[in-house]
């Protein structure tokens, strides 16, 4: 079927009952793309079937739009892969795939079907949407792939990071007046102005004891996570009150422990600040980012988290611990008037540090503040 016959068949899925998705003429490259078949039959009769759908490529469609994503849309139940984890909209599809397969086998028809090689990331994916399965998922094993084994608190903390952890509105976020002791044991700071008039935040993440308040629970760790959305939401503020229009930031892993990431809660709160950056940036408003002195305990929270960040990884870069390394780089972009002598600046200057959206009050390209 050619591409221009699509759109005279095609309806609105929730339109189509289940005898039009069946009569539904799906255009070959969708059919050639999400290939599946009817293996056998069981010693009972009920037929086995078998879909490959690590290899599916949905993202290139949803991606696409337009008449072969519905077409896709139709014909299609589930989907998986490290590509298509990386885009937000197509999880939701996904997700949705959940809901209509609970609708489509509700009435007892699926003896069992087994979900093999299942990765860490389809593992997240799965703790969110098995709930939409409802008494469905009894009925279904999965089965993880040993490369990507972990373990089961990746699992968990993966799936707890796609969940608010507050209600607040980010209006309200950049309003709350964090306490003193939060304030303290998570400083950053405004270094200065890059050329285009960007402003250059510092934080230096690797000394931030967060396990400090995870392992306390109650109001300093729920006043800690507000705070450290506060601080994204101010990197962008700034960077949309500034003449470029966007920010820049260096993120520091020097120090990052151990400790750290052998504490759940603690993993979970690291984790939800990928997604949370995501949200709250994916305007465009970072211009640049690098993230150095990672060590391979950051390394391995970053192979977790970078896919909830989507295109936006794309303008992060990551230096190990070899100064000459990531030194030239900071200075081939930045100024050096504008940055601390520890990172590459002037002897003697020092950075103004900022705590709470008080950015607010810097309005001119200024030089350190001694």
């Amino acid at each position: 079927m050619r591409t221009a016959d699509v759109k005279s068949q095609m309806l609105s899925k929730c339109n189509l009952t289940d005898s039009e998705i069946f009569a539904f003429d799906v255009p070959d490259e969708i059919q050639d793309e999400f290939s599946y078949y009817l293996s056998g039959y069981d010693e009972e009769g009920a037929p086995i079937w078998i879909f490959e759908a690590g290899k599916w490529d949905m993202r290139k469609y949803v991606e696409l739009g337009g008449e072969l994503y519905e077409a896709m849309d139709i014909f299609t139940d589930r989907i998986f892969s490290i590509r298509q984890a990386a885009d937000v909209k197509t999880v939701q599809f996904i997700l949705s795939k959940f809901v209509r397969f609970e609708h489509t086998t509700r009435s007892g028809s699926l003896k069992q079907a087994w979900i093999l090689n299942a990765n860490i990331l389809f593992q997240r994916i799965w703790e969110i949407g098995r709930h939409s399965l409802g008494k469905l998922a009894s009925s279904v094993e999965i089965f993880v792939t040993e490369m990507y084994i972990l373990s089961h608190t990746a699992v968990v903390v993966l799936a707890a990071t796609l969940v608010a952890s507050t209600s607040l509105t980010n209006l309200e976020i950049l309003a709350f007046d964090a306490p003193k002791e939060i304030k303290e044991t998570y400083p950053y700071y405004l270094s200065g102005y890059d050329e285009d008039g960007a402003p250059i935040w510092i934080f230096e993440l690797g000394k931030w004891d967060i396990r400090k308040y995870a392992e306390k629970e109650g109001e300093l760790y729920e006043a800690a996570d507000i705070y450290a959305d506060q601080i994204l939401l101010n990197f962008r503020e700034s960077g949309r009150n500034s003449s470029a229009k966007q920010f820049v930031a260096i993120c520091d892993i020097e120090g990052f422990s151990l400790r750290q990431v052998q504490h759940p809660k603690t993993v979970q709160f690291l984790l939800r600040r990928f997604f949370r950056f995501e949200e709250i940036v994916r305007d465009g408003s970072l211009k640049h980012m690098w993230i150095i002195n990672v060590n391979s305990l950051f390394d391995w929270l970053w192979k977790l988290g970078s896919p909830l960040l989507g295109s936006l990884a794309n303008s992060i870069e990551l230096y190990g611990t070899n100064k000459k390394l990531w030194l030239p780089k900071l200075l081939s972009q930045l100024p050096r008037d504008q940055l601390p002598e520890w990172y590459g600046g002037t002897p003697g200057l020092k950075p103004l540090k900022i705590l709470g959206p008080h950015f607010k009050l810097i309005r001119q390209k200024p030089g350190f503040l001694s």
